[in-house]
C-alpha cells in the first residue's frame, strides 16, 4: 500500500538507520560502485546488476558535493525497495 511506503521512507528510525548504514558501509567501502555493491548486498541480500549500479553511481556522483547525505538518501531508497519489503 502507498502508505506503508511513505510511513518507511518518512519514519525518523528508518531515515537514522539509513544514516547509520550509509556510514558503515562508506568506511568499509572505497569508491560509488563499491558502495553501491555493499549496499545492495546488506540490504537485499544480493548483487545489484550493473544497471542497478550504473544508476545508483550515476545519482552518487551528481551529488558529490554532500555524498554523506547521497549515500544515506541511497540507502532509505533501498529500504523501500520491492525486494526488501515484499515477503516472497
Amino acid at each position: 500500500m502507498p502508505q506503508q511506503a511513505l510511513a518507511l521512507a518518512n519514519s525518523d528510525l528508518t531515515i537514522a538507520q539509513a544514516k547509520v548504514l550509509a556510514k558503515k558501509l562508506g568506511d568499509e567501502s572505497g569508491d560509488d560502485a563499491a558502495f553501491v555493491a555493499r549496499a545492495f548486498r546488506r540490504i537485499l541480500a544480493r548483487a545489484p546488476r550493473d544497471e542497478e549500479v550504473r544508476e545508483c553511481a550515476a545519482f552518487l556522483d551528481s551529488k558529490k558535493s554532500d555524498i554523506a547525505h547521497a549515500r544515506e538518501s541511497l540507502v532509505l531508497v533501498l529500504f523501500n525497495h520491492n525486494d526488501f519489503v515484499t515477503i516472497r
